[in-house]
């Protein structure tokens, strides 16, 4: 599984991001298994989706100050190449509204209820948003989202079990990042490769020809 990042251009992407030599050796996976669901009826074709039911990896970690990792690379193990096959949904542009709240509720704890390690579902400070889209992805495809990009699990209308598996990267400088308390300080403090670039807000995807 881990030959998926490494002995492929995923580990040279994820360091022209965060920085030749910048990003931590990676040792586990997470394989992500998203069953069918009878009955569920699809979403309109082509309509951007609004939903509170989101998350970002680590939201409700006080002790990695919501930042458990930086970067969240994604691999197609099975074909979605249409909608409601369990795709991952996005929210592009989310990571700029996240950010900020992020640091303020480790500034001024109980800032907001739905960063709060005790969150529940429904607690009404968690931000409606706007303009998901479901990732299209074929075996061998990647997804690249920032930490903070606000993401979820699509309903699964196809016949059979989506698989995928998710790498989390850390920055190598991570640590020190966080016992500084600069880890929270941008968007970018752990993508020395985009400080000077293209602050882009479209999660970025890797087809599965240079990942043979």
């Amino acid at each position: 599984i881990l030959g998926l990042l490494y002995s492929s251009q995923l580990w040279t992407l994820a360091q022209r991001l965060m920085g030749r030599g910048c990003v931590a050796r990676c040792g586990r996976a997470q394989i992500a298994l998203r069953p069918p669901v009878p009955g569920a009826v699809p979403l309109p074709s082509g309509e951007s989706i609004s939903s509170g039911s989101w998350h970002f990896d680590g939201m409700g970690k006080d002790e990695y100050q919501k930042t458990r990792f930086t970067l969240l690379v994604g691999v197609a193990l099975s074909p979605q190449v249409v909608p409601d096959c369990g795709n991952l949904t996005a929210f592009a542009g989310s990571h700029h509204i996240l950010q900020p709240m992020a640091r303020k509720a480790v500034e001024e704890p109980g800032s907001y209820r739905f960063l709060s390690g005790e969150a529940r579902t429904g607690d009404g400070d968690k931000p409606l948003l706007h303009g998901g889209r479901q990732v299209l992805l074929d075996v061998g495809d990647a997804v690249l989202l920032h930490q903070k990009t606000a993401h979820s699990a699509g309903q699964n209308c196809s016949p059979h079990i989506r698989y995928q598996v998710y790498f989390r990267l850390r920055h190598a400088d991570h640590a020190a990042h966080l016992a500084d308390g600069s880890v929270l300080h941008g968007l970018w403090r752990q993508y020395g490769g985009l400080q000077q670039g293209n602050e882009s807000c479209e999660p970025q995807k890797q087809h599965r020809s240079s990942l043979d």
